[in-house]
């Protein structure tokens, strides 16, 4: 999902305007234990705002299975929902 230019940069410090997959990232919204969190655009649908994260340590899949699935699960206003996931 990541593009070749990505796989250099360090998930917590992506610049702005940065392409992973087909999104576009526009800020970062924060940085926590699991990653980091950015505002990014949908390149296919200009104007759809959506929040991506990215793992720290991108080699721990069970790891990022989990924070999905919990999230999945997870119905409440101030919960973001879960629009896809990859590696």
């Amino acid at each position: 999902m990541q593009s070749e230019r990505t796989r250099t940069l360090r998930p917590e410090s992506l610049p702005a305007s940065t392409e992973v997959g087909h999104w576009r990232v526009v800020e970062r919204l924060g940085v926590g234990g699991y990653g980091a969190a950015y505002r990014v655009e949908d390149i296919h649908h200009p104007g759809v705002m959506l929040a991506l994260k990215l793992a720290l340590r991108p080699g721990d899949a069970r790891a990022g299975r989990e924070v999905v699935l919990l999230m999945d699960k997870a119905v409440h206003p101030n919960v973001v929902r879960i629009h896809g996931h990859g590696r």
